[in-house]
Parts: structure tokens; sequence; C-alpha cells
């Protein structure tokens, strides 16, 4: 792996760990064909560790316990909840339910949550409060679907490369004050 100097545009090889690209879909059932088609894009062509419900939980299995033991272990993590927001998530109680989750305990909700918007419809209004728009993946006229794919990776890799490189600083200041 390799890392670049945004100054320099020199290339050194990278010696640090890889990002932890843990993802947390939730999204409408009835969406699922359009979002199989980003995550396996995420998965296959940017190695993101994606979690889907109707691929982790076993026949039986309670699921609401494995969707919730899946979110908390991708927040922990330091990953993200990719909220597929269509028209049908817009009216699912059970999508409702998963923001919830992933925003009860949560200090940032913008830190931990990004709109993947597959239709042209609003983001709620809870979430008109926060500065970071949806990544928009729906059509337009302008960008291929790879863009906007694009769009979301860069986006993801950005809050997950952020997150992590506050993670280490708290990590290191903290092991200092212990050190002196």
């Amino acid at each position: 792996m390799f890392s670049a100097d945004a100054e320099t545009f020199e290339l050194a090889r990278h010696s640090g760990n890889p990002l932890d690209l843990a993802t947390f879909a939730s999204y409408h059932q009835e969406d699922l064909p359009r979002v199989q088609e980003i995550a396996y894009f995420l998965r296959k062509e940017r190695y993101f560790d994606l979690w889907l419900d109707f691929e982790n939980i076993q026949p039986g299995g309670r699921w609401d316990e494995s969707i919730r033991v899946a979110l908390e272990d991708r927040l922990r993590r330091g990953g993200y909840v990719v909220l597929f927001w269509s028209h049908l998530a817009g009216d699912s109680e059970e999508v409702q339910a998963e923001v919830e989750r992933a925003a009860d305990g949560i200090a940032d909700f913008n830190d931990r949550v990004l709109f993947a918007l597959l239709d042209d419809i609003a983001v709620p209004e809870f979430w008109q409060r926060f500065h970071q728009p949806g990544v928009q993946l729906y059509g337009d006229n302008e960008r291929s679907t790879s863009h906007r794919l694009d769009d979301l990776v860069v986006r993801l890799y950005w809050l997950i490369y952020r997150k992590t490189e506050y993670r280490h600083l708290e990590e290191g200041a903290v092991g200092a004050r212990f050190q002196g």
C-alpha cells in the first residue's frame, strides 16, 4: 500500500495499518437490489467491510439482536452507518429504529451516519441541522453511476480516516499523560 504527500505529490510505501473500513448498511427491504449492487462495489472494488442483514443473520436467529450487535460492533470499531435513503426508507419504522439505535449514545451523530440518497427525496428534518450533506446516488445527467459511487467511497474513506486519526491522537495524548 502507498500513501501520497498532498504537497509534493510524492509516493511512499505506507507503513501504517490499513483502515478498518467497517460499515453497516441500513435500507428498506424493497431497495435491496440497488443496495446489493452498491455493496458489491464497496466490497470488491473498495474493500469495505459492509454488513448486510440478509447475508449475516442466521436462519432462526434473533434478527433484532443480530442487528444491534452488528451495529454496535461497527460503531465501536470507528465505522459508519450508511443509510440508503429512499422514499421507502423514509416511511419505514424499521429503518427509523436503526437510525435511532445508531444515534443512541453518539455525541456527534453527523460523524457516524452517512445518508446515501437513492431517490430525490429530502433527508429527515432532524438531519438537516447537520452540515454533512448526503451523497447522491440516484441518476442525473452530469455524472455516471461510477462517479456517484466514488463520491460515496471518498466520503466514507475521509470520515473513517478522520475518525481513525483523531482516535490515535487521543490515545497518544492519554499515553503521554500516564508516562509523564
